[in-house]
């Protein structure tokens, strides 16, 4: 599962914008989420 997590944390960096717009519309914090998948700060 790691591997997923990974490769979804890079997917999610190429797609910034779209991930915070999605995660505003659901209430949720981008960041943190990214954060807590493995993303870096």
């Amino acid at each position: 599962m790691e591997y997923e997590l990974m490769r979804l944390a890079e997917f999610i960096s190429e797609n910034w914008s779209q991930w915070e717009s999605f995660c505003e519309q659901h209430g949720d914090n981008a960041q943190e989420i990214y954060e807590q998948i493995g993303g870096e700060d």
